[in-house]
């Protein structure tokens, strides 16, 4: 009966299906009275390979953090079995399947990696394998990515060595994951456009699934989103897996585009997708907590947040996305509301991602923007420069959903430095018009406005006036009423009411045509950043992004469409 249950178990794993594998080696434990949780040494062969299998099947669902520590204990247990027993081939292809851990979590794998390294065969695909896992430990639980990148190189030196495709595509899914969780997100684009470039017979799909998630998650970071066709493709292919963590990540990833352009009724369709798949995971609860945020949803998204916050106390105090979530969540709906969440989040909650010496850059990223939305809710100064200081260093990002620049923008005006943040804004409208961030664009244009009329000269009110009846438009058409109302609250301190912003040709911005028309007068990218008093960067941004709405290759063409399109009043 044993036998064949092995065997049922490894039949249902081979066919992605992961309930029924999870059931046959459960059933394989018990009949052998075996502790599930593999804290005691596997008695024997087949104790050994019923808990590695079990520890494969349930690496296919989203887990909390008792369901991993028993994951890595059952691996442990059939690991050390094999070891003890002299089957040192069979111990490192165990090693070579280790189950996928929440990113940030310390998981202990670390040691296994290496008591397997030291007895594969030097320069077998089996080492080269081993040597891609250890490349995932340490980029993401250890937060060493030099290390990582050296364990990388071995093994796609093996794989090239040994002409294995397979080991190829793994490796590289592996180092492209590791590049996004430390900020390399064009590294990791490219990465995972060789991996989908092979052909799909060839295409290990789990490997697709992770390839797709980090293509997907980075073009939006970098503020070219993913088509329909390419999220498309993710969902189909993780549905197509079975895994519960690919598919809600699948649709998460896809609910994320749908916010960024305001379609929130999509985003919340495919919120929910992901809470099916994965119910309690941090990444949806955050993003379906900000939905409801920009509908004016408060009791909805407050209600998202304590669920958020009720998980912490189910696991132990990490470095892993559950905190900087909670944390990020817990200042948007601060500032959201208007009204400093209270009691406040305890400060300790946000020091265990600043303190571990193993936080990823991404997940400090995430932690930063909460810390900024708190500081800015509470107008509290030296708070607002600390969140600077920590988000500085990612500006130019679209960081969960919000860019990086408006949030940096915001805490340079309200640290008095208005000059600073005229250029963050401005970073920031051109990012968003280009990657079609509409929401984002709309609150840049709120907080542009606030800036410029703090400063208080009649060139800086003409603008305000511009941006924020931008704002209003979209803000109307998306349905954003927190932000309806802020405009409408600086509206009143102008004391005059927004005129309909012009329809300028090809959708373009009012900053747009004011570079447009300066560079149809003749003058150079550095003369239009002196009498615009932006960045040389920032005007270059706009200038392809304008290109790109009129159709036109060269200033040459430009100018035309400037003289033939735009009154000379504008």
């Amino acid at each position: 009966m044993l036998r064949y249950t092995l065997l049922a178990g490894e039949r249902a794993l081979e066919s992605y299906a992961w309930e029924e594998a999870t059931q046959h080696f459960i059933r394989g434990l018990e009949a052998k009275g075996i502790d599930l949780n593999g804290r005691e040494p596997a008695a024997d062969a087949q104790a050994a390979d019923l808990l590695f299998g079990l520890a494969r099947a349930k690496s296919a669902y989203f887990s909390f953090w008792a369901d991993i520590g028993q994951t890595v204990s059952n691996l442990r247990s059939a690991f050390e079995y094999r070891v003890a027993a002299g089957d040192s081939d069979r111990a490192v292809e165990i090693a070579q399947s280790p189950p996928r851990l929440p990113v940030g979590g310390r998981s202990g794998l670390m040691d296994i990696m290496e008591a397997a390294l030291n007895i594969a065969a030097p320069g077998s695909s089996a080492k080269g394998q081993l040597w891609a896992h250890y490349g995932w430990v340490a980029g993401v639980e250890d937060a060493d990515y030099p290390a990582a990148e050296r364990a990388f190189r071995e093994a796609l030196e093996i794989a090239r060595d040994n002409n294995d495709g397979l080991l190829l595509q793994r490796t590289l899914a592996q180092a492209a994951q590791v590049d996004f969780y430390h900020g390399r997100n064009y590294a990791a684009i490219e990465k995972t456009r060789q991996i989908l470039t092979i052909s799909a017979a060839d295409l290990d799909l789990t490997t697709e699934c992770a390839a797709r998630y980090v293509y997907c998650i980075s073009a939006n970071y970098i503020g070219e989103p993913a088509s329909p066709q390419e999220l498309g493709a993710f969902i189909n292919a993780a549905e197509r897996l079975g895994n519960q963590f690919w598919v809600h990540l699948a649709y998460w990833v896809s609910s994320i585009v749908a916010l960024l352009r305001g379609d929130w009724e999509r985003a919340r369709q495919l919120a929910n997708r992901a809470v099916a798949a994965a119910p309690g995971a941090p990444t949806i609860l955050s993003s379906a907590s900000h939905i409801e945020l920009e509908t004016g949803e408060f009791d909805r998204a407050q209600e998202i947040f304590q669920k958020l916050l009720g998980l912490l106390a189910e696991i132990p105090a990490n470095p892993s996305f559950h905190f900087p979530a909670v944390v990020s969540v817990d200042g948007r709906v601060s500032w959201f509301t208007g009204t400093p969440r209270e009691p406040a989040l305890p400060a300790k909650v946000a020091d265990i991602v600043m303190s571990s010496p193993f936080a990823i850059p991404a997940f400090v990223a995430v932690n930063f923007v909460g810390m900024a939305y708190d500081a800015l809710a509470r107008g509290n100064q030296e708070a607002c420069h600390l969140a600077y200081d920590g988000l500085a260093s990612f500006s130019g990002e679209c960081i969960h959903a919000i860019a990086s620049d408006r949030l940096l923008g915001m805490l340079s005006h309200a640290i008095g430095d208005v000059s600073q943040g005229t250029g963050h804004f401005e970073d920031s409208l051109a990012f968003c018009a280009k990657a079609g961030y509409r929401p984002e664009y709309a609150w840049t244009c709120w907080g542009y406005s606030a800036a410029l009329l703090d400063r208080g000269n009649e060139d800086d009110r003409r603008r305000a006036e511009g941006l924020l009846a931008e704002a209003l438009q979209i803000s109307t058409d998306l349905g954003m009423p927190p932000l309806m109302e802020r405009i409408a609250s600086l509206q009143e301190t102008m004391g005059a009411g927004l005129q309909p912003p012009p329809a300028y040709p090809n959708g373009l911005t009012f900053r747009e045509v004011e570079v447009l028309l300066l560079l149809s007068q003749g003058r150079t990218n550095r003369e239009i950043a002196r009498v615009l008093v932006l960045s040389q960067r920032t005007v270059e941004r706009h200038i392809s992004n304008l290109y790109t709405k009129i159709a036109v290759r060269n200033r040459a063409e430009a100018t035309l469409f400037a003289l033939n399109q735009l009154a000379p009043s504008e």
